[in-house]
């Protein structure tokens, strides 16, 4: 039997009959996780297999499990900025741009992302995860995950249940498992934004605020952004609400000018103790945040692809959209790829794989940007974060290599 696609069967638990295939472009089931019985009727419930090779992943994972190698061939390239491709006519290329000090380069910060692209075991799917720490041991949490998200993944994989059913329950996993690894998160967790990808459509699960999008060509030519993802932020009503019941207390910083929503423990306020003051409303780890309503049971989102118009899809953390909104940075994409592709049509840095190409990989490219606006907007006032971006081109590449040709366009910095 030739290849299945990932989400071609849409039978969930409590579906009767499943739903109808959905038209080109069409979301499947949103982002509010409350609606849950639309969404378990629209998911998939396949055979699950075992996952496949590592692709990219990020500097930080330095050790790989026995445990994790039964589902990966692992590759640990030492580089920032990678293209490779798979067994799916997408070529993709991840970057993790460490954040730095403007006023002392020489002063480099702890890098708290870390990225991972895996190829499924059967070359149908693609994972693409992107991982932000934050707190005292945020980099340690974003590396455990690279780590070890993909291997509980592939845990529930290989167990028959609906997708929604594998990301909600390997999230959760993830968490558990977190909890006992042996470092404090008692105030440090991390986002998670994960896309499997297949060739026709996407399922994206998340907590936190590292966005998906895809950007699509409309009627005019023009180029859009259509989101995957919304911000788990405790500025909702219903994640404040969610919040409020179990006994936090959502306010703002005293002096804060942004007014940025946090989420706070209202007995430790009482004591002068304002913990966690954290601005995301889901998350991996927070111990402290995580008995005060601050979940990490992602929303999901699947979308079916637009092969005439969908162009590709972008995974990024924080690092890139508090400076680029979802619509700035797919025109700037096209726009730089537009300037810089080949005559023969090869995108920007996909022309060399004996030497590294003169021109940067468009991630990487737009990495450097995002953090030159960083210091603009905040004056070289503020530490210039972390940035972490992973693009998958959608259109069909005839000249693409496999997946063991990784190209190094950057000179690392440590």
């Amino acid at each position: 039997m030739g290849p299945v696609s990932f989400f071609k069967k849409l039978v969930g638990r409590g579906s009767k009959g499943g739903v109808p295939a959905t038209e080109p472009g069409q979301a499947v089931f949103g982002s509010d996780p409350s609606d849950t019985d639309a969404q378990l009727d629209a998911v998939t419930s396949i055979t699950l297999r075992r996952m496949g090779t590592v692709l990219v992943q990020g500097a930080q994972a330095k050790e790989i499990s026995d445990d994790a190698r039964q589902y990966f061939q692992w590759s640990q390239p030492d580089r920032r900025a990678s293209k490779c491709s798979s067994n799916l006519p997408y070529q993709y290329e991840s970057i993790v741009q460490p954040g730095f000090d403007p006023q002392d380069r020489e002063n480099t910060k702890a890098c708290q992302d870390d990225l991972v692209v895996a190829q499924g075991i059967d070359g149908n799917f693609t994972m693409v995860c992107v991982f932000d720490g934050h707190g005292p041991t945020g980099g340690r949490t974003s590396a455990w995950l690279n780590r070890n998200y993909p291997k509980l993944f592939s845990k529930q994989y290989g167990i028959e249940k609906s997708m929604h059913d594998v990301l909600v329950d390997s999230f959760l996993a993830s968490d558990t498992q977190l909890a006992r690894a042996g470092f404090d998160i008692s105030t440090s967790g991390s986002t998670g934004t994960v896309c499997l990808i297949d060739e026709t459509s996407v399922i994206v699960g998340w907590v936190g605020d590292s966005k998906a999008v895809v950007a699509f060509k409309d009627e005019d030519g023009s180029i859009m952004a259509r989101p995957l993802t919304k911000d788990h932020k405790p500025s909702d009503k219903q994640e404040e609400a969610r919040i409020v019941a179990h006994g936090g207390v959502v306010d703002v910083v005293e002096g804060d000018v942004d007014k940025i929503k946090r989420v706070f423990d209202p007995e430790r306020c009482a004591e002068g103790c304002f913990l966690p003051g954290i601005d995301i409303s889901r998350s991996f780890g927070d111990a402290i945040a995580s008995t005060l309503g601050v979940v990490c049971t992602p929303a999901i989102f699947q979308l079916t692809f637009d092969k005439e118009a969908d162009k590709f899809l972008l995974v990024a953390s924080d690092g890139l959209w508090d400076v680029f909104s979802e619509q700035e940075v797919v025109q700037w994409v096209d726009a730089y790829v537009a300037k810089h592709s080949t005559p023969g049509g090869l995108r920007p840095g996909q022309e060399g794989d004996s030497s590294p190409s003169p021109v940067k990989l468009t991630c990487q490219a737009l990495a450097e940007e995002a953090q030159r606006r960083w210091v603009q907007k905040f004056n070289s006032e503020l530490m210039v974060d972390d940035v972490s971006i992973s693009i998958v081109w959608l259109e069909s590449d005839p000249q693409r290599k496999g997946h063991e040709d990784f190209i190094d366009h950057r000179n690392r910095r440590t």
